[in-house]
């Protein structure tokens, strides 16, 4: 008999490799009025619309201030709702003030800032939404961590209620461990209203704060790491903190309706081999067919790959798969058709079949049809329920002829409850049979997904993975900013290495696969996070490339230059081994050269590590470029390479 690999003991061993190298640093103070009174107009300069629609204004109200101030005012944003579904809006303002998408200002939260505060006011001519409130305002911090990329940290969605028409005063707190903290450019405000308001929603804001945290307060703690089993097959894991958050894939073409095929059954079936226990009720894995929309005008349409198209569709067979408390399993079937898009009430109110399984959700689960309308569900164990799916629900799945509309297969799953979030459920096996079998996957002997077949739909991305057998998942906790994750065969000395593989966030963790060909030694191997510390500048030229872990710290050559003409230099705050630390102060920088009748831009700042400089040489020659850190003197300076001036 073949011996089984002794993968456990390479985790011990593992699990005693672990090491955690940090050191807790602090941001300078940033140049920015903080609170934002909205004394002038000048607060309101930065503030625009991210998307919509409809699109809200912006205006300096002098005649509101939430202190009484008469030398003061607030923010007022209108947004002319008419009552349709989809309507919302994301409005943001920068630190900066500087006039829409300014990210000159950016900043480290982690452990500074504890939080988002403000007072708001809804306008009493304001009528109150359908649902008797003033809607869901969600409010965040926006992320800037280059020059070319916004997100944001969603911090709360508050439901505002009837009171708010008096100054209401909000203190909302800021997670540390959220993800994008570290570069901080603006805050935002946003309503996903979907129809529930039909006139004009007007409200003031006023006090914007990122309240500190106090200067007594401990530091914020480094993570702390962890070792565990990867469970293999095809991996769908609740990532992020969403607890609808669907992460799927789904076939590549739209080949495999059901509609047509005469005496020949369709059978849609996956096969579970791993399930959040019965601690974890309604952990859910789903199954969706989704039909291509068609118009007379145009012929088939087209959908995207979002990872919700149960919501954002007309049509769709949605089958749900949950656990239960009991440890039992249901298997049910759910519909639409030609119904609203941007919701799931029909699948809610009315289900047309539900098939228990005492056994739990482990095994096969199969939906087949029959000459297009006879339904039957199986469970592992062989239970079977049937029923018909009547010829009026076909509407929403053939075109005017009758003809079957292309048709997605998805496969998926989502928390559903937010003690979920985090958690993972494994399939084995996916298989669509039809006259002759159509798709037969075996994931637990594939080491990736198969793109000729599969393309993700997922919210999170690396949420939805095929794990091969004996791998590991590195787990450590949140906030993990500026932390990068090394790994050595050995526990001292050098070797150390960053492997560069993806992670995956969680609510309050992150997680990284190990396969067996990317572990670090044979028999042992350790792991460390190390937050790597600004100690210099670094002057790149014209020509030339970022090399951290050499000896310089670049590669390539300066180009010549010629007098009389500007170029950029870029300027990098970095460790000792010259890798970028994204995550430094916004110190200002002084540009010298060694070429005296040089014209030299003005000091500026740092901004997420590193600032572009224009310099102009005034002769020609051979000359030097020198950045120096005039905010902390102890930063080392750099000169750059000798530049060749024509």
């Amino acid at each position: 008999m073949k011996p089984k690999p002794a993968k456990n003991q390479w985790l011990s061993s593992g699990l005693a490799g672990l090491a955690l190298a940090a050191t807790i640093g602090s941001n300078t103070a940033q140049a920015w009025e903080n609170p934002q009174p909205f004394d002038t107009t000048a607060g309101i300069a930065s503030w625009v619309t991210w998307w919509g629609p409809p699109t809200p204004t912006f205006t300096f109200d002098s005649t509101l201030d939430a202190g009484g101030n008469a030398a003061s005012g607030s923010l007022r944003l209108t947004e002319d709702f008419v009552g349709v579904a989809g309507e919302q809006f994301m409005t943001f303002g920068t630190f900066a003030n500087g006039g829409g998408w300014d990210g000159s200002v950016v900043l480290n939260a982690v452990g500074n800032y504890k939080n988002l505060v403000l007072d708001l006011r809804i306008d009493p001519s304001t009528a109150p939404t359908v649902n008797n409130n003033y809607g869901p305002l969600e409010f965040g911090l926006v992320t800037h961590p280059d020059a070319s990329t916004w997100g944001q940290v969603y911090l709360t969605n508050y439901t505002v209620p009837l009171s708010a028409t008096n100054w209401t005063h909000l203190a909302v707190p800021i997670d540390p461990a959220a993800t994008g903290l570290g570069t901080v450019a603006g805050w935002f405000i946003k309503m996903w209203s979907n129809g529930a308001f039909t006139n004009t929603l007007a409200l003031n804001v006023d006090n914007l704060w990122l309240e500190p945290v106090p200067t007594n307060a401990p530091p914020t703690p480094p993570p702390t790491m962890g070792l565990e089993e990867a469970k293999s097959g095809l991996n769908f894991i609740a990532a992020g903190t969403g607890q609808y958050d669907r992460q799927n894939i789904r076939t590549l073409s739209p080949e495999y309706s059901w509609l047509g095929k005469g005496n020949s059954p369709v059978s849609y079936s996956f096969t579970v081999s791993s399930y959040p226990g019965s601690n974890h009720p309604n952990f859910e894995i789903h199954t969706y067919l989704i039909p291509v929309p068609y118009d007379p005008a145009i012929g088939n349409g087209t959908i995207g790959t979002g990872s919700s198209p149960d919501w954002d569709q007309t049509n769709c067979i949605f089958m749900e798969l949950q656990n239960k408390a009991d440890g039992s399993a249901t298997f049910t079937f759910r519909w639409k058709t030609n119904s609203i898009p941007d919701g799931n009430a029909t699948y809610y109110s009315s289900p047309l079949a539900i098939l228990t399984e005492t056994n739990g959700p482990l095994g096969t689960w199969a939906l087949s049809f029959l000459h297009n309308t006879n339904v039957t569900l199986t469970s592992p164990s062989g239970g079977i329920t049937n029923f018909e799916f009547s010829a009026d629900k076909l509407a929403g799945y053939v075109d005017q002829s009758g003809t079957a509309l292309p048709l997605y297969y998805y496969i998926g799953a989502k928390p559903q409850d937010p003690g979920n979030v985090g958690l993972s459920a494994q399939v084995s096996r996916v298989k669509v049979q039809g006259a002759g079998t159509l798709i037969d996957e075996d994931f637990l002997n594939q080491p990736s997904l198969n793109t000729n077949v599969w393309e993700f739909a997922q919210n999170n991305a690396g949420a939805v993975l095929v794990v091969p057998a004996n791998s590991i998942w590195v787990n450590w906790t949140l906030p993990d900013a500026g932390f990068v994750l090394q790994t050595n065969s050995v526990a001292t000395g050098n070797g150390w290495k960053e492997n560069g593989l993806a992670t995956l966030q969680m609510a309050a963790a992150r997680k990284m696969l190990i396969s067996p060909s990317g572990r670090p030694g044979i028999g042992q191997g350790f792991f460390r996070l190390l937050k790597r510390q600004y100690t210099k500048l670094q002057v790149l030229m014209p020509g030339e490339t970022a090399a951290p872990d050499t000896a310089s710290g670049k590669t390539g050559t300066p180009d010549a230059q010629t007098s009389g003409i500007p170029f950029n230099v870029t300027v990098n705050a970095v460790d000792n081994a010259w890798h970028r630390i994204a995550l430094a102060p916004n110190d200002t920088v002084i540009i010298t050269s060694s070429d005296a009748t040089a014209m030299l831009p003005a000091n500026g700042a740092l901004v997420g590590g590193t600032q572009t400089f224009n310099v102009t040489f005034g002769t020609t020659g051979t000359f030097t470029v020198t950045a120096t850190d005039d905010t902390d003197s102890k930063k080392k300076a750099d000169t750059g390479s000798s530049t060749t001036v024509n």
